[in-house]
Formats: C-alpha cells, sequence, structure tokens
C-alpha cells in the first residue's frame, strides 16, 4: 500500500474529492467532515473494545505497533486464542460445585 492510501472506502473518497476540489471553502468543510468521520470511526471502535473483551485482546495486538501488520494480526490472533482458552476454563472452574 502507497504512503497515504487508506483502506477505509469513505475515507477514500474524501482523499479524492479533497485532491480535486479548488474552492478553498469547500475544501475547508471536506477536510472537516472527514476529521469528524475520524472521531465518530474512533468513538465506534473504542465502543466495541470496551464491550466486547476478545476484540481488545486482538487489537492490542495489532493497533498502534510498529513492524509488519500482517504478523502483527498472527500474532495478535494467536493471543487472543490463548485468552479465550483462559477464559473459558476460569468459567468452567467457577461453574463447578464445590
Amino acid at each position: 500500500m502507497a504512503t497515504g492510501q487508506t483502506v477505509s472506502p469513505a475515507n477514500h473518497r474524501y482523499e479524492q474529492q479533497l485532491s480535486v476540489e479548488r474552492d478553498a471553502a469547500a475544501r475547508a468543510i471536506m477536510a472537516d467532515a472527514q476529521q469528524e468521520a475520524f472521531k465518530r470511526f474512533g468513538m465506534d471502535l473504542e465502543y466495541l473494545l470496551r464491550r466486547k473483551p476478545q476484540w481488545k485482546v486482538a487489537l492490542q495486538g495489532i493497533l498502534f505497533r510498529g513492524g509488519d501488520i500482517v504478523e502483527c494480526g498472527e500474532q495478535a490472533e494467536q493471543a487472543s486464542a490463548t485468552e479465550a482458552t483462559e477464559t473459558l476454563a476460569e468459567q468452567e472452574e467457577e461453574a463447578l460445585p464445590l
């Protein structure tokens, strides 16, 4: 993926529009809308991370890390599977009658 290229189709649309818009006021409005989209995405992601512990475990191994993204994703997947196994074992222990 080239520098500056994005994955999100919505964000790509903003970047395409900004690159061809000649009117400064229109560009400012589009840039502001793009920032709002970033904020909404971040809030949606945070909401999910707070309610889905398995997402949080997986994404902690991917987000804001250097190195190869695919490799980080594979390592995070392994960590998430380990975490899920440990959580299941804990739940089964708690369910056992004394």
